[in-house]
């Protein structure tokens, strides 16, 4: 009898995990290794602006439609303590074969509501790129064979969506090394043909002339070949319970038929709707790129994060994405040892990340020209690619700990917790802050070029004298001190702080107090900064002079 993944003692669980863990990240090291060694080969025979092009505008709208449409979806279906919470019996259109609630039954209500992304996805591809297509600027227009590399990414994404019951099963069943390998293959195939027709075009001259259409025609195959290695080992693995078209379920407790798991679905679609904001804040800057930047510095944003997100392909996405499996399945039943398991495990990846993530700020910076001079040559390394790679590695460390903690929060969080998380990001505190943060910048970029600007068109002394920022921090220290020892000022203040306390015991007579000694405050802080304000200029003008 078929036993699953959570079934096994803690120790078998473990092996399962690292084995599963080796072949991701085996998979990720491979495919990258592929991509940069073919990649470093296309960028000396193709130009920045196509390369910009097919990796920062076409990437982009491919993982609008592929994101919105399956991640929140991916992430809930991996819940099984969700899932298990209403038991059920499958049946067939004929009603002829009744299945007891097993784990058939779990995987037939897993690839039910894959169909819902596939439907949403070729619906959103379509009015994506053609409302790409009229929005474009006309540099982009002007790109050759434009509209033909754009449908064959439609087409392409079409035929990957499909992908969807045979991935979610592999999860399940934790058969990663299926995964493995039927990615580095689809990878592999992508890379070849974008090279050889880059080559080609390159070699007979019409390389301008043909675009991106390599980088759309390697897409499409990209896509093919994964459908087809999916397909053909799972089919292999698991045989006749190898489950892809979607099948009615009968419900116990209702005494009906169903075809979508309405607790998983509500989850999903609250993760869905999570998915876009947290879209919005991974790739703001990418449309801000598109709209914004030439096609050239496009090329060189698309190569800084090709180079800078290895770290983050290799490892980090494949760790992340095992352990939200792992997560779900320890945290499946009211178990203690399992729980424990599960947090020591969350610690441990925590610190593992600090440490590399030390490293990588402080000595990756140092290697970053050389680094971009070595790989992609001096046409690359003379703009300013590498001081972007340098700022890029800052971002490493904070992108490894959002992704852990994140994972474990969707293994084990509810729909509402869910929600208040999506409030958190995009609530209206967030947005003042965010403000803030903006205002605060650009407040400071204006001072900084106040301060050059005084430095370069007025006399020294004036600008010494009035300018200082050193004199502005010692004239509101020596105001402050000497407001906080001003007894007259103190005694307001404490007696306004009392009325406002008592204001509601004896309205008409405490609000007349209030306003005289308001009246009195005002006063006083009007003839105190008068007197202070004035000495403290003047002293700092006069040692300014000195100096």
């Amino acid at each position: 009898m078929y036993k699953e993944v959570s079934q096994y003692p803690i120790r078998d669980f473990l092996t399962i995990s690292i084995t599963n863990a080796s072949y991701l990240i085996s998979l990720q090291f491979f495919s990258k290794l592929i991509t940069f060694i073919l990649n470093q080969m296309i960028l000396r025979y193709t130009i920045p602006e196509i390369f910009g092009f097919s990796m920062v505008q076409v990437e982009l709208l491919t993982s609008i439609v592929l994101f919105l449409s399956r991640d929140g979806f991916r992430v809930a279906l991996q819940r099984y303590d969700i899932l298990k919470k209403t038991k059920a019996k499958i049946t067939n259109n004929k009603q002829a074969l009744i299945y007891d609630n097993s784990e058939n039954g779990i995987i037939q209500r897993l690839v039910n509501l894959v169909y819902i992304p596939i439907l949403i996805s070729i619906i959103l591809s379509i009015l994506v790129f053609l409302f790409y297509i009229q929005i474009a600027n006309n540099s982009i227009k002007k790109q050759p064979i434009f509209k033909e590399t754009i449908f064959l990414y439609v087409f392409s994404i079409i035929i990957e969506i499909f992908i969807e019951p045979l991935f979610i099963q592999i999860q399940h069943h934790f058969l990663y090394k299926i995964r493995a390998i039927s990615e580095a293959f689809a990878v592999l195939l992508k890379c070849c043909i974008t090279f050889l027709l880059t080559y080609w075009f390159n070699l007979s001259g019409n390389i301008r002339k043909y675009g991106a259409l390599p980088f759309a025609f390697g897409q499409l195959g990209y896509s093919i070949a994964l459908f087809l290695s999916y397909f053909i080992l799972l089919s292999g693995s698991l045989q006749d319970r190898l489950c892809f078209f979607p099948r009615k379920i009968y419900s116990l407790s209702n005494k009906s038929l169903y075809f979508f798991h309405q607790p998983t679905l509500i989850l999903a679609i609250t993760m869905t709707v999570q998915s876009l904001f947290k879209y919005i804040l991974a790739k703001g800057d990418q449309f801000l790129i598109i709209w914004f930047m030439t096609d050239f510095e496009q090329g060189i944003y698309a190569l800084v994060v090709n180079y800078g997100s290895l770290i983050a392909r290799l490892l980090f996405n494949p760790i992340e994405e095992l352990l939200r499996n792992i997560f779900s399945k320890l945290c499946l039943k009211e178990n203690k040892d399992k729980h424990l398991l599960a947090r020591n495990i969350l610690f441990i990846i925590i610190k593992i990340y600090i440490i590399l993530g030390i490293f990588i700020v402080i000595f990756g910076p140092l290697y970053c020209s050389a680094f971009i001079r070595i790989i992609a040559g001096p046409k690359w390394s003379e703009t300013y690619a590498p001081s972007v790679l340098k700022l890029y590695l800052f971002y490493i460390p904070i992108m490894a700990i959002n992704g852990i903690t994140e994972a474990f929060v969707q293994a084990v969080a509810t729909p509402n917790d869910i929600k208040k998380q999506s409030y958190l990001k995009l609530g209206i505190n967030g947005i003042v802050f965010i403000n803030i943060i903006n205002l605060s910048v650009r407040a400071i970029w204006s001072l900084i070029y106040i301060h050059k600007k005084i430095y370069d068109e007025f006399s020294p002394i004036t600008n010494k004298a009035y300018f200082s920022s050193l004199n502005v921090i010692r004239i509101a220290h020596e105001i402050i001190k000497d407001l906080i020892s001003s007894s007259s000022i103190y005694g307001d203040i404490c007696n306004i702080s009392i009325l406002i306390d008592h204001v509601h015991i004896n309205q008409d007579r405490n609000l007349s107090i209030f306003n005289l000694s308001y009246t009195n405050f005002s006063l006083n802080f009007e003839k105190f900064l008068d007197n202070n304000f004035q000495i403290h200029i003047s002293k700092c003008i006069k040692g300014s002079l000195i100096s």
